[in-house]
């Protein structure tokens, strides 16, 4: 059987080819785990701030959620809808109703 030589242009061409694919999809990875972790945090932020919008306008009487005289999404820019538990009849929306159904 006969040996097949490679020339050493080709072997290097080939070792820095497998070198740059590890390094750009090590590079990849990074970069997308960093920017995921960032979104998600972001995410919690903007959430935890509409929360407490919301639940500063909420009045609770013995437990309950009782729709004041300012609706629940004043001074927010999200759309929801309020529902009581446990019946979940719907209590006030800023939702268009063709979307509510």
């Amino acid at each position: 059987m006969k040996k097949i030589y490679f020339p050493l242009k080709l072997k290097l061409t080939l070792w820095y080819v497998l070198l740059l694919t590890i390094v750009i999809t090590i590079f990849s990875v990074v970069t997308y785990l960093s920017l995921e972790k960032m979104i998600i945090i972001n995410e919690d932020t903007i959430l935890k701030t509409q929360v407490q919008q919301i639940s500063s306008v909420l009045d609770i009487e013995n437990g309950k959620i009782k729709s004041g005289d300012e609706p629940f999404y004043a001074n927010t820019d999200f759309y929801g809808a309020l529902y009581s538990y446990p019946d979940l009849n719907l209590i006030e929306s800023n939702i268009p109703s063709r979307i509510l159904g």
